[in-house]
């Protein structure tokens, strides 16, 4: 099978001939049995691994795992290995199991990556909503706030109280998404048998300490104003 575009460029047509050849310079011709349209996943040529068994040069073996004597150098284990594979398949890829883990992390990173990047945006819009009701509430309680400061609370408490109240909020926030986040996660895990479910407890409590300081950051603004009020001008407030 060709998709359409692969068909076009090379003026396939059902019952053409195409031939094809892999990376060490072994070719074999294939017949179109149909061609594709308009297809997300079919991109040049699909055939099942038999039809593809002429180009192959690994005979049908597709992976191969060593088992090293836990004294041994892994890394002089791996030269040795890699010169057997490469002698009888050149495109022969070999290794170690922290390569081999390092490699899949890095696909996961590109797709972990974005997200954190639109955390981070969705974090500054939180920050700004906080500061916003903050802002509405240090209004709505300026007469509140003259009478504290009458009697007897001081400007820094006002400070410290307003900025309680912005991270008591940012922290109910990072706690709902958390919990939401670790369901739905754990849902999601649940549907694949191959990969365990593990409890990110670093990362977890690295967005708390982000929720913090992000509710400290939202509370400056709010805090000065609140702390700044004139006293008479508060208590007379309606």
């Amino acid at each position: 099978m060709v998709d359409d575009t692969t068909a076009k460029d090379n003026d396939l047509a059902v019952g053409s001939k195409i031939t094809l050849e892999n990376r060490s310079g072994k070719d074999a011709s294939f017949d179109v049995a149909g061609i594709v349209k308009n297809s997300q996943l079919v991109n040049g040529v699909l055939a099942s691994p038999e039809g593809f068994a002429p180009l192959s040069d690994t005979k049908g073996v597709a992976f191969m795992f060593v088992v090293t004597d836990p004294d041994a150098d892994v890394g002089k284990v791996q030269d040795q290995v890699k010169k057997v594979a490469l002698a009888s398949n050149p495109l022969a890829d070999v290794q170690s199991n922290q390569e081999l883990i390092d490699q899949i992390s890095g696909q996961i990173n590109t797709v972990v990556y974005p997200l954190y990047a639109l955390l981070a945006v969705i974090v500054i819009i939180s920050i700004v909503g906080i500061v916003n009701t903050l802002l509405l509430s240090v209004f709505e309680r300026t007469r509140e706030i003259g009478l504290l400061r009458a009697v007897g609370t001081t400007r820094r408490q006002v400070r410290r109280m307003v900025r309680y109240e912005s991270v008591i909020t940012s922290v109910i926030g990072a706690t709902l998404g958390v919990v939401v986040g670790v369901v739905f996660g754990g849902m999601m895990i649940y549907r694949i048998d191959e990969i365990p479910f593990a409890f990110p407890t670093g990362q977890i409590i690295i967005f708390f300490i982000v929720a913090i300081i992000a509710g400290i950051l939202a509370a400056i603004l709010p805090a000065r104003r609140a702390s700044r009020l004139d006293v008479l001008h508060a208590l007379q407030y309606e």
